[in-house]
């Protein structure tokens, strides 16, 4: 995309952020806040593209829209949905990302997928009282 609006340095400041914090065991997060047509959407979508052409391929990079997803009942579970996606995509392929091995994601892909056979069991029990696993 063209950076019509030469937003680069905003993107450069997000990309410093992102570098400084990967190595934070607590985790951290930050809001991209505007008003609409500002261009937050914009910006997301080319952070998203240089962090994926980063020469040291560091970044897993999980996209969620949640306006997308807005008609489900559980969005945790959307959310979970896009992660699997993610993490399949990455066990099927050769590359390595930050030190993150094939095992770990495989591993990661197994809690997620359990955790939403959880999520989705706990819904359907709370609105029709039926137990999912004695379904399945």
């Amino acid at each position: 995309m063209t950076d019509y609006l030469s937003r680069q340095p905003y993107l450069d400041l997000l990309k410093s952020i992102i570098a400084n914090q990967c190595g934070n065991p607590s985790g951290y997060s930050f809001a991209i806040d505007g008003e609409w047509g500002c261009g937050k959407t914009w910006i997301l979508t080319e952070l998203e593209k240089q962090l994926a052409e980063d020469s040291e391929n560091k970044y897993l990079i999980f996209h969620y829209n949640a306006w997308e997803n807005d008609f489900y009942d559980e969005p945790l579970v959307a959310i979970l949905s896009v992660m699997i996606e993610k993490l399949e995509e990455f066990c099927k392929s050769e590359e390595v990302i930050n030190g993150i091995n094939k095992k770990l994601a495989a591993t990661s892909l197994k809690i997620l997928k359990n955790l939403v056979i959880s999520i989705v069991n706990a819904t359907v029990q709370n609105k029709i009282a039926v137990d999912f696993k004695d379904v399945v």
